[in-house]
C-alpha cells in the first residue's frame, strides 16, 4: 500500500490475488483496478511522480500504467523476468 505523494488523498493497494486498486480516499469505491493476470500477491506499488505513472509488482512481473488512466484501452508497460533475464514489452490490454 502506498499513498501518492503529490496528494496525500489517492492510495494503491495491492492484493494477495494479484490485482492493484487506486482509491480517492473521499470516495467510496476504487477508481481503478488493473490486474496483473497471474495471481501471485503484490509485493511492491510505487507512484512515480515525475512520469506521473504508478509501477507494481509481483514475483513475475512488473507494470507501469499511467495513474490518471482510467480508460479500458490503456497503454500499459509491462516488464517480464525469466531465468535471471529482463524482457520488456509495451501492450495495449484491455484487462490490464
Amino acid at each position: 500500500m502506498e499513498f501518492d505523494p503529490t496528494n496525500q488523498v489517492t492510495l494503491a493497494v495491492g492484493t494477495n490475488k494479484g490485482q492493484v486498486a487506486i482509491f480517492d480516499l473521499r470516495k467510496a469505491d476504487a477508481l481503478l483496478v488493473k490486474d496483473h493476470n497471474y495471481e501471485e500477491p503484490i509485493v511492491s506499488i510505487h507512484f512515480h511522480d515525475l512520469t506521473n505513472h504508478v509501477v507494481s509488482a509481483d514475483k513475475k512481473i512488473i507494470k507501469a500504467w499511467e495513474k490518471a488512466t482510467v480508460c479500458k484501452n490503456c497503454c500499459a508497460k509491462t516488464f517480464f523476468f525469466t531465468q535471471n533475464k529482463l524482457m520488456i514489452i509495451i501492450i495495449l490490454d484491455t484487462n490490464f
